[in-house]
Formats: structure tokens, C-alpha cells, sequence
């Protein structure tokens, strides 16, 4: 069973939460959970990840939201 990499991104503003997720991407991590306190970076978080091949899930717990982000895929050509 593959270690989840968790992304405290809580405090951040966008477009921090989505480089901190970038990151971890970059690093090979097949699942993500990210913490963000505001669901516009929630929803950003997810829309990043789905382009960039991995299955994403809001999930809101009191004043946080967690992103739960699974590789399955190849990634999707980004749009410039």
C-alpha cells in the first residue's frame, strides 16, 4: 500500500495551494491529500489534478477541505 502525501495548504492564497499540489505531482506521488481552508482553492486544487491525470474528491470538514487526489492516468496536454 503506497504512502499518501498530505499538502498542508491552509492560510495559502491561490495560486500557492495549486504549485504546493504541483509539486507533489511532480514528485511522482500517486495519491495527495491537500488541505486548503476556502473551497475556490478547493475547486482549483481538483481542476489542476484532473488535467494533470488524477482522480480528485472534495470533501468539506468543518473549516477545512480536503482534496483527495489519485493517480490514473496519463496527464492531459495543458492549454497555454
Amino acid at each position: 500500500m503506497s504512502k499518501v502525501r498530505e499538502v498542508d495548504a491552509r492560510g495559502y492564497p491561490c495560486p500557492r495551494p495549486v504549485l504546493m499540489t504541483k509539486e507533489a505531482i511532480e514528485g511522482g506521488e500517486k495519491e495527495v491529500l491537500v488541505l486548503v481552508d476556502n473551497r475556490g482553492s478547493a475547486e482549483n486544487v481538483a481542476r489542476f489534478a484532473k488535467k494533470s491525470g488524477y482522480e480528485a474528491e472534495i470533501v468539506e470538514k468543518g473549516d477545512v477541505f480536503e482534496v483527495k487526489l489519485v493517480k490514473v492516468g496519463e496527464a492531459k496536454p495543458q492549454e497555454v
